[in-house]
């Protein structure tokens, strides 16, 4: 039951056992879902102890699920997180809420029929705010987010790695909310930092269309296979030329050599940048231009460390340039 409700956080088809199973996050992160009706069909561990202080009780009845949630708190279901979201049919972004002695960030997905649409439910995730400086929390933070990520096929997610436990709340909030879509909120404090900034962060390029920046770098070439697919002969293997970008872009370059590269055959481009990056890529057209000839390439087997490298330079470039 709670892999198919996570499912409608996540928008994941992938199984979620380990990322919810995990320790680490379990004391960090708290779920709570009912019906329409307000009865509770899923409760987590740290869930209990957010109903408990809710209701003010030290000890909760031995059997929750199924239990009316106004019964356990004392007050009309339409009052609380859930039941306020299932009757305005509006899911909560992103809300701070201090329950008992712990600040949460609560987020709350409708849960609805997958042939009516009609709504079954609400489900209610709560992250804790307070324990900034805690290692242990930050890497789990850091693993729920980058589990996240995977799930959605974001390939550059290393950075996410390097911010702060605050900054990591706060992305949990618009990755659990912005399906496959990178959207930072105008508001958000991060903005400035965040990669994810439609604007300001290189990942931003990761979904995007391919756009082509005139990024100058000096390139050494060598052939890597033939057009037809064939290894290049010992003579050849490993002896290079030198070129130089004349565009680049998140899905390939167009560089200008004096040797001619037929289309089809694949190239190993080494290009002189700090750190250096060393790509793959096909040549897809070609052109005459004088002395030498202009290539189109798209790159292929990119890896993630090279495809960060691309657009980190990528990034520079457009802050020289503004």
């Amino acid at each position: 039951m709670v892999f198919d409700l996570l499912k409608n956080i996540f928008h994941s088809p992938v199984d979620l056992t380990d990322l919810i199973n995990s320790k680490d996050l379990s004391s960090i992160m708290s779920f709570i879902a009912t019906d329409a009706q307000g009865e509770i069909i899923y409760l987590s561990s740290q869930g209990q102890i957010i109903l408990r202080d809710l209701a003010k009780q030290k000890k909760l009845p031995p059997v929750l699920e199924n239990q009316p949630l106004e019964k356990i708190l004392g007050k009309p279901f339409r009052e609380t997180v859930l039941g306020l979201t299932i009757s305005s049919k509006e899911e909560i972004v992103s809300q701070l809420l201090q329950i008992g002695r712990t600040n949460y960030v609560v987020t709350t997905k409708l849960l609805q029929d997958e042939k009516t649409g009609a709504i079954t439910g609400c489900i209610a995730c709560y992250v804790k705010t307070n324990p900034q400086s805690d290692h242990t929390v930050k890497k789990a933070l850091s693993s729920f987010i980058k589990n996240v990520l995977q799930t959605r096929n974001y390939n550059i997610i290393g950075w996410v790695d390097h911010i702060s436990a605050s900054h990591a709340i706060q992305l949990i909030q618009c990755v659990l909310n912005v399906g496959h879509k990178i959207r930072i909120p105008d508001y958000c404090p991060y903005k400035e930092v965040c990669a994810f900034h439609p604007i300001n962060g290189y990942c931003a390029l990761d979904r995007r269309s391919y756009a082509r920046f005139p990024i100058e770098k000096n390139l050494r070439i060598s052939l890597e296979t033939s057009q037809a697919g064939m290894d290049v002969s010992p003579d050849l293997k490993g002896k290079f030329i030198h070129g130089s970008s004349l565009d680049i872009s998140a899905g390939g370059i167009r560089f200008f050599s004096p040797l001619r590269f037929p289309p089809g055959c694949v190239l190993k481009i080494h290009l002189e940048n700090e750190p250096p990056i060393r790509v793959n890529a096909e040549v897809v057209w070609l052109t005459p231009q004088n002395n030498g000839f202009v290539h189109g390439c798209k790159f292929i087997d990119l890896n993630p460390q090279a495809s960060a490298t691309i657009l980190q330079l990528i990034y520079q470039f457009q802050i020289a340039d503004k």
